[in-house]
């Protein structure tokens, strides 16, 4: 029997002439980037304590996210782009290209206070640089806030982001980037750095991010009292099920150090996402579900994203 490799994740078995057999047999085997997000996933589930009601035990959650993780990496993938709600992709517009973006992100049932709403807004502009280098200007972040001392609207920030293309998801074993981005506000002063990986298996396409933030605080903007850090990761998989939809899963992990201390418990989030591709737009729908039940933090929240490219 001869044996003849064909891909990373497969293999062809060829019978000598006259056996009758040609068949080819997919191995589920991850590759290297699936088994790091599978020890990621685990490592993560094991060490954040899970609270919600439809969660009975954490061995099923476990079991969910590690299956899943597995089942993503052992087929075949494709590049493509706005495909996440939390997740930021390693794909630059090519150069000379323009594209407006806006983030809507609604928050609701916080613990402690059930009836506060709060809706975040951005909006922003991407321009190719170079096919490597994409720079985007948040033109304004402004609030809404149902109730409470900070009930209305509000502005919050304008801001400056660099995304630095280092390898291709398609071409290369893993697509990655760096991000940077400077967020200033007449009250507040955010930088904000993450490392951005995409693997693209056949019609499948997961990605990770991870970063951190440091951000302050104030009256007024030079008069800060408070300072954060803030280190987060993103976990995301997405599939086609037709020409123009994608469905896929996101899972968001934050943990935060006041004061740059003794760090917070941690936040873990995970939802569904939507993606629709028409002519130029795009668009994209992630809610999310806590799974910690973190005081003042959002117990559901959703992220639309609509883009439109010139």
């Amino acid at each position: 029997m001869g044996l003849e490799r064909i891909s990373d994740l497969g293999f062809r078995i060829d019978e000598p002439p006259g056996a009758g057999l040609h068949a080819e047999i997919p191995l589920t085997l991850p590759s290297p980037f699936g088994l790091i997000l599978i020890l990621r996933l685990r490592l993560i589930i094991n060490k954040t304590p899970i609270h919600y009601p439809f969660m009975k035990t954490k061995t099923l959650m476990r079991t969910l996210f590690t299956l899943a993780a597995a089942t993503v990496s052992a087929f075949p993938a494709r590049a493509t782009d706005l495909q996440f709600g939390y997740l930021k992709q390693p794909v630059t517009g090519a150069q000379g290209e323009v594209e407006l973006e806006n983030n809507v992100i609604w928050k609701t049932n916080r613990v402690g206070d059930r009836k506060l709403q709060t809706v975040e807004m951005r909006h922003e502009v991407e321009w190719g640089v170079t096919d490597r280098l994409q720079l985007a200007f948040y033109l304004a972040n402004w609030s809404y806030t149902s109730r409470g001392e900070d009930r209305g609207f509000a502005y919050q920030s304008s801001a400056v982001e660099a995304v630095y293309a280092l390898t291709d998801p398609e071409h290369d074993p893993v697509g990655s980037a760096l991000y940077g981005e400077v967020k200033l506000g007449d009250q507040e002063l955010e930088l904000e750095g993450k490392l951005l990986l995409q693997k693209n298996v056949g019609a499948w396409i997961f990605g990770y991010n991870v970063g951190l933030e440091a951000g302050w605080e104030g009256r007024r903007f030079g008069q800060f009292e408070e300072n954060t850090g803030e280190f987060f990761e993103a976990l995301g998989v997405s599939r086609p099920v037709t020409r123009r939809v994608n469905l896929g899963v996101e899972l968001l992990h934050e943990v935060e150090w006041p004061s740059w201390g003794a760090p917070e418990p941690s936040r873990l989030f995970v939802g569904p996402n939507a993606s629709l591709r028409y002519g130029n737009w795009r668009a994209v729908l992630t809610p999310l579900f806590q799974l910690t039940a973190r005081e003042g933090e959002p117990d559901t929240q959703a992220r639309l994203i609509v883009a439109y490219e010139f």
